[in-house]
């Protein structure tokens, strides 16, 4: 998937829980403001929410410091979060 010139990425490979509970996370800061997205993942008790609230700060850190982007003006883009590999 390539990027655009207004899209920052992080990402972050085998946690330690399932996509079905990362897509319940994921579906609760959809299309929100960086902002919301983050106060509402730090009240989610839902170990799924503490990991996305890593990779959320580390997009945001991306965007600003890489891309030049304003912290105010960011919101969350949908990205579901993928299967873990099978042994």
């Amino acid at each position: 998937m390539k990027m655009t010139d207004k899209e920052a990425r992080a990402t972050q490979k085998f946690l330690g829980y399932s996509y079905k509970k990362g897509n319940v996370v994921a579906r609760k800061i959809r299309g929100m403001h960086v902002d919301r997205a983050i106060s509402i993942l730090e009240m989610s008790p839902q170990q799924a929410a503490r990991a996305t609230l890593k990779i959320l700060r580390s997009a945001m850190a991306n965007a600003t410091e890489n891309h030049g982007m304003k912290a105010e003006a960011l919101a969350v883009k949908p990205a579901p979060p993928n299967k873990a590999p099978r042994h």
